[in-house]
């Protein structure tokens, strides 16, 4: 992909804030031993760009970079700095590349839960190998199958990340059993009462034995 850039003469935090307003991105290209290069695009198409990304960057001559670094702002989600490392024939990089699971619906048809460990994995390859991403099928997972990354298919280039390292695993939901306590009978004011009635219907008999026995 090319991507046209110009020079950025505006420096320090006045110039960046004057970039912002025409409607740029400031920017920068580093390498290796070598002068850093500060540059701006356009804003609508650096908010399109993503971390791990090989590009060509159409200069007074054509640059091959790699996206290192994006700032975005939190408050609006938008691009608001870009890092690209400048790349060498030949040089190989260290990248990050998302992963992307497929066939997840499976699993819920088999009423498991797919645990996502990693959503990224690092790897080693020259740029013009770079993935955009990884996928992971895992439709056909059972209940406590895992995939692990050595059981992707190979890349060009090698993984930086363990390959013992899970990427998914399924297992099953818990069931939770509720105990029901047993509750105490609720006495009602119709209970209580019937109850004093009763009450009042022996007193005057209990008297009764009482008096007999003061004779």
């Amino acid at each position: 992909m090319k991507l046209t850039a110009e020079i950025r003469c505006k420096k320090g935090t006045g110039g960046v804030r004057k970039v912002r307003a025409e409607g740029k991105v400031p920017a920068i290209i580093y390498g290796r031993g070598e002068e850093c290069n500060l540059i701006q695009i356009d804003a609508k198409t650096a908010n399109l760009l993503k971390r791990g990304e090989h590009l060509t960057l159409e200069l007074d001559k054509p640059i091959d970079v790699l996206i290192k670094e994006i700032q975005i702002k939190p408050t609006t989600s938008k691009v608001i700095h870009i890092d690209f490392q400048k790349l060498h024939r030949g040089e190989k990089v260290k990248v990050k590349v998302p992963i992307v699971i497929e066939g997840a619906e499976s699993i819920v048809k088999k009423n498991g839960i797919l645990e996502q460990i990693m959503s990224e994995v690092e790897l080693e390859c020259l740029p013009n190998d770079i993935p955009a991403e990884i996928k992971v099928d895992v439709s056909m997972l059972n209940l406590g199958d895992s995939i692990h990354l050595k059981d992707l298919a190979q890349i060009k280039g090698r993984f930086i990340t363990s390959m013992e390292a899970t990427i998914v695993t399924v297992f099953a939901p818990k069931i939770v059993e509720e105990k029901v306590e047993e509750k105490a009978p609720t006495v009602t004011e119709e209970k209580v009462e019937e109850v004093k009635t009763e009450e009042k219907k022996i007193e005057p008999e209990e008297k009764k034995e009482k008096g007999k026995g003061k004779k």
